[in-house]
């Protein structure tokens, strides 16, 4: 016995504190949203339907190149499958027959089966083609039935066609190389079962080649079938010669597959479009159908069944109309029609229609797949929309986190004038105030109870803050156009705006600036959205409130230049509001709101350093040369950074805190930060002389212009993750000649002494260069994204957040990569500091996502709170993923499993103790006192 307490004894000794996610906390504190894409491909799966009923399933194949199956009752999805990014993954055809979806994708392409029930991999199949680099791959188009695949490669001035008709070996059948100077990878082009179909806008054709041509081709190169744009009631809408070199410009005129027929393209031109009817002999016939004149015609679907009708989707505003025109009779079907609303202003991209019979009385009923130019996805049937999907959030560019108002009741009870007016005219008004509140509770629960049907379960709670801050609205910008407002508790939409006319900037990036917050009552908050304009390229400046989203000012603002880059001021004008600041590529200077007084610009803004697009030079430019009447640019320093081309310029984060302004070294001296708040991290890459990759990675003064440090990293590849904040910057990058994932941590600090205890100054004359502190870990994955966790004082210790390529986002502690760890045991170590090891370890524990797993993370947005211990942590990719990390533990609030129960009966024990030893204690003093 006593040998057993003992072993029992050295087990509880050297059991260690481990901090893990009980399974009832899954879900507490954090949620996550699965995603798919926009969706480009769909098609019903009938082949669980029972007697020709609606189908059960729907395979969707996105530009994420996501193949996913989703439920038709409620939209969610069943499997999913995510395949490698770029044309590598992107699937290019779809077919489902027989329980089976059939897809084509990568390079050289493969032909794969799965399951739709499961989602396995039944086969997959290689089609004898080539691989093709990026530079020669140009545009791939496929045409799959279940017999064939027919594959047309569009290069510079080449189009290579190749049929293959064994799908079980992937042999081709035939191939051919036309060569035409007007293909390139940018034509208009559709293939069907029996021809190859382009459009020219410059020559006003629509060009087909017919399959059947090609077979009897001998030595001579076959001609393509000319059809005038005119013959079929299309014109050429004409672009402004001022935008002739905007690459992102739209497409005068386009031409698409129809879904559910092999042998008909859609044309669309402006706002009026027409179906074409392919022939064998290559001849391209429009179809008349009632009502194609009537609105706005955005996508048709063509239903394979005997009698084939065409269904068009019409779209007038937020109105839309699901119209079917039989072939054979020549009218339209009135009892197939759709019709149902939406809550943006957008167009209709795509249409997949489904008839079915009804069971009750055997009619034919239609139920419809629509997908927006927002990338909304919808279901809808004769009731209206069963179910939708914002996959618009799969494609997130900007977050920014607001505080929410403080509720009426708050402010009054905290009034500092009642406070004032003495003790008791303040519990007077605490006492009415809680008074009124409980009586407007018990006035709506009254009014819930009586009409019961008064409040939906959809709609949104009220926005408030709560007590410790951690209930913001998330206010995210996607690369559609589309403005989300969101609750970040539960991921609800609260309200969402869309904006057909703008575009991501040409930097892939879409900028939001909170100008204004919620703190300065009775003035509404603001904030801004900088983007680009589809058509002209020019800037667009969107003003709006973040907790209703409706515009304010002037709204969406078209400006007649292009946006070289923005920035927001710390300081406020007037009305509460921090001017932005916007450089056209001229590099004029434009203040907005446009009625700001430059007289609260130049007194805190000097220098602005712009960076060109793929360039090598970054230019400082002085404000000084500036009127009160207008801002004017002067060039002040210029640096050039080679390898090769700038691909970022990261500063630190607006309102970056630095608590401490030194470190304690281990024979108690200090050490003093190194505090540059014009500080960047340039990141350049490019090749050395023997073609080898090269990272320069450089730290600049943007106000002076100097080079603080810089170091350069031979044989080292992309991508190239950075996180500065406060004296320090990390990166990571991977190691070709090592082949792995490595992290590199900088530390700068001043030395012993600070040059200036009060203010940081760039310009303060001969400055003494930093000591810089170097490390180097490695990495046991890959990194997506990267961020830091940040509070409200900075007190807390900060960690960096890394989203991993195995799909878990890691919290790694700062003192992990900290560049200062000795390389040795011996001698004095300061505190905090272990040993040099260049592995870093994550343990699962460190996983804040825990069992879910998040591919294609595009973003980390992390943002403080009330509580000086939390951070929120946004992730944002395919799936969004929200949680709160407690860096340095909860220190400041009670956990979870605090046991309330027994705290409160110790004190109650206590209480009643004290009543009772007091009630002896008189009891023994009076009966001394009769003694």
């Amino acid at each position: 016995m006593e040998k057993l307490l003992l072993a029992l004894l050295i087990l509880v000794s050297i059991a260690l504190p481990s901090s893990s996610l009980h399974e009832d906390q899954i879900g507490k504190f954090d949620w996550i949203q699965r995603g798919i894409g926009s969706v480009h491909l769909a098609q019903f799966d009938e082949s669980g339907s029972a007697d020709g009923g609606p189908a059960r399933r729907l395979v969707v194949a996105t530009q994420h190149n996501v193949l996913a199956v989703l439920n038709t009752k409620n939209g969610e999805i069943m499997w999913r499958h995510v395949l490698p990014i770029g044309a590598t993954g992107t699937i290019e055809s779809l077919n489902v027959q027989e329980g089976k979806a059939v897809i084509v994708s990568d390079n050289p392409p493969l032909l794969r089966s799965f399951d739709v029930l499961s989602g396995t991999l039944i086969k997959e199949v290689p089609l004898k083609l080539h691989y093709k680099p990026d530079s020669l791959y140009g545009k791939r188009l496929v045409q799959h039935d279940s017999s064939s695949v027919t594959v047309a490669h569009l290069t510079s001035n080449t189009a290579e066609i190749t049929r293959f008709s064994n799908l079980k070996t992937g042999a081709q059948e035939w191939q051919h190389s036309i060569s035409q100077p007007w293909i390139s990878s940018e034509s208009q082009c559709g293939l069907t079962e029996v021809s190859l179909t382009c459009v020219d806008a410059s020559l006003g054709l629509v060009l087909s080649l017919p399959f059947s041509r090609l077979g009897k081709t001998t030595g001579k190169e076959p001609q393509f079938i000319s059809t005038s744009l005119e013959s079929i009631g299309l014109s050429v809408a004409v672009t402004s010669d001022d935008d002739a070199d905007c690459k992102f410009r739209s497409i005068p005129i386009t031409l698409q597959n129809v879904h559910g027929s092999p042998r008909h393209l859609l044309i669309t031109s402006g706002e009026s479009s027409s179906v074409l009817q392919v022939g064998s002999d290559g001849s391209v016939t429009p179809v008349k159908e009632a009502g194609a004149s009537s609105g706005a015609v955005s996508v048709v679907d063509v239903t394979q069944a005997d009698d084939a009708v065409i269904y068009r989707a019409l779209h007038h505003k937020q109105a839309i109309r699901i119209s079917g025109f039989s072939l054979a009779l020549g009218t339209e079907l009135v009892s197939r029609s759709l019709q149902f609303s939406v809550g943006a202003e957008a167009a209709v991209r795509m249409l997949v229609v489904q008839q079915y019979q009804r069971r009750g009385d055997g009619e034919v009923a239609v139920r419809a797949l629509v997908v927006m130019h927002d990338d909304s996805v919808h279901l809808v049937a004769s009731p209206g929309v069963l179910w939708l999907r914002e996959e618009a959030l799969a494609s997130v560019l900007a977050v920014e986190a607001v505080d929410l108002p403080i509720p009426a009741s708050s402010v009054s009870m905290h009034d500092h004038m009642a406070q004032r007016a003495g003790v008791l005219h303040s519990l007077v008004h605490r006492v009415m105030l809680q008074g009124s509140e409980l009586l407007s509770w018990l006035a709506e629960l009254l009014e819930d109870s009586l009409s019961p049907s008064h409040s939906s379960p959809d709609s949104p709670p009220a926005l408030y803050r709560d007590e410790f801050n951690i209930h913001k609205l998330l206010i995210i910008a996607t690369a559609s156009g589309k403005i989300f407002g969101m609750d970040n508790l539960s991921g609800a939409l609260v309200w969402s705006e869309y904006l057909p006319s703008i575009q991501p900037l040409p930097s892939d990036k879409l900028l939001l600036f909170l100008q204004r917050s919620v703190a300065h009552f009775p003035h509404p908050p603001q904030m801004v959205l900088v983007a680009m304009h589809k058509d002209s390229c020019r800037g667009v400046v969107h003003t709006f409130n973040p907790l209703t989203g409706e515009p304010t000012g002037k709204g969406l603002e078209f400006l007649p230049y292009r946006i070289s880059q923005a920035s927001m001021l710390a300081q406020n004008d007037q009305q509460f509001i921090k001017p932005l600041l916007v450089v056209d590529t001229s590099l004029g200077v434009h203040a907005f709101p446009s009625g700001t007084e430059l007289s609260v610009v130049l007194p805190h803004k000097d220098v602005l350093y712009i960076a060109t697009r793929n360039s090598t030079h970054i230019t400082g430019h002085s404000l000084r040369s500036s009127t009160k009447e207008s801002l004017k640019l002067t060039p002040l320093w210029s640096q050039h950074f080679p390898p090769g081309t700038i691909e970022g310029v990261y500063t630190k984060r607006p309102g970056d805190k630095v608590h401490s302004a030194g470190r304690v070294m281990a024979d108690r001296s200090v050490l003093y930060k190194y505090t540059n708040p014009n500080l960047a991290v340039v990141v350049a890459r490019g090749l050395d002389h023997i073609n080898e990759n090269l990272l320069g990675v450089y730290l600049v003064d943007l106000v002076s212009g100097a080079v603080v440090d810089w170091i350069s990293h031979s044989r080292v590849s992309g991508p190239v993750h950075v996180i500065h904040s406060e004296n320090w910057v990390v990166y990571t990058y991977y190691h070709d000649r090592n082949r792995r994932h490595e992290l590199h941590s900088l530390e700068l600090f001043e030395g012993p002494s600070q040059a200036n205890a009060t203010a940081f100054s760039s310009l303060a004359g001969a400055q003494r260069p930093p000591l810089v502190e170097r490390q180097a870990y490695i990495l046991p994955f890959g990194v997506q994204a990267s961020a830091h966790t940040i509070t409200e004082k900075s007190i807390t210790t900060k960690c960096l957040l890394l989203a991993l390529d195995t799909g878990g986002i890691a919290q790694v502690a700062r003192w992990l990569v900290d560049p200062r760890r000795p390389m040795s045991g011996g001698g004095p170590r300061e505190e905090g500091l272990v040993q040099y090891m260049p592995e870093v370890h994550l343990p699962s524990t460190d996983i804040i996502s825990y069992n879910q797993t998040l591919p294609r993370v595009s973003g980390i947005y992390s943002a403080p709170t009330g509580l000086e211990s939390t951070s929120i942590v946004f992730v944002y990719g395919l799936d969004l993923f929200f949680s709160r990390v407690f860096p340095s533990k909860m220190f400041d609030m009670l956990k979870d499993d605090f046991d309330y129960v027994l705290i409160a009966g110790a004190l109650l024990g206590l209480v009643a103790a004290a009543l009772i030893t007091r009630k002896l204690a008189q009891r023994k003093a009076l009966y001394h006192q009769w003694k």
